[in-house]
């Protein structure tokens, strides 16, 4: 059943997914096979927050936490991904109890986690501090994620943090402080073309909002060279 739902999944049927990973869950229970419950339950969740069901999501992620939360003999990496998930879904819909999730889940991989996997989870409460209006918590956490990523040897990562903490420092009406953030992801990081368009986005919209217009105007023309060459990359369109 668990492949049969990643089978119809491919196929872009998701309801029949989740419909075939709830049963599975049901069917390792009827096995006490307690660990295979919790994954088929939190992979349908995944899929369901995928999809914006938030009350399937939430049921299903609080139900692969009961079952991966068995004391003595708790996996701690599927408790983690089970605190991980349902905190972040709590909270990008702005029910702080979330942030409850995200601590508890925070204890455990300072125990259990990578540094990769600490700096995911910091950058996860960055992006849900945004979500409940904390701002300045969220940039703070953001730089914080950016440097545990660059410690993990993820420069990727590490740039798309800084990124968002400047995307957020500009909602601030910080234009001034986005800025220099902006520009020093685009020239200190080794990022994808991708995120450094992304980054000379927001770096022209700051600039702007400064009333830096030769220096936008300069950014922009760099961006529109850069959208050339990642266009011509990905060839002509396929013919009808």
């Amino acid at each position: 059943l668990m492949g049969l739902g990643h089978a119809v999944t491919q196929q872009k049927r998701p309801l029949e997914a989740m419909a075939h990973w709830e049963e599975a869950a049901e069917q390792f229970l009827a096995a006490d096979e307690v660990d295979e419950a919790a994954r088929a339950h939190l992979a349908a969740g995944a899929l369901a927050a995928s999809l914006d069901r938030v009350e399937a999501a939430r049921h299903h992620y609080e139900q692969g936490l009961r079952l991966a939360d068995q004391g003595d003999d708790t996996d701690p990496l599927m408790l983690l991904q089970a605190l991980h998930s349902l905190g972040h879904l709590l909270c990008r819909h702005e029910n702080p109890d979330g942030l409850n999730y995200l601590d508890r889940a925070m204890r455990i991989v300072a125990e259990h986690g990578t540094q990769w996997q600490q700096a995911d989870l910091i950058d996860t409460r960055a992006r849900s501090l945004t979500a409940l209006g904390r701002g300045s918590e969220a940039v703070a956490s953001a730089l914080e994620a950016a440097d545990q990523f660059a410690e993990a040897a993820d420069e990727e990562a590490a740039a798309d943090a800084e990124i968002f903490a400047a995307t957020v420092l500009l909602q601030m009406r910080q234009a001034q402080e986005a800025e220099a953030m902006f520009r020093m992801a685009a020239e200190d990081r080794d990022l994808s073309e991708a995120l450094l368009a992304t980054a000379l986005e927001g770096r022209i919209e700051a600039l702007r909002s400064l009333g830096r217009t030769e220096e936008a105007d300069a950014a922009e023309d760099q961006l529109s060279q850069l959208k050339a060459r990642l266009a011509s990359e990905e060839g002509p369109p396929p013919q009808g």
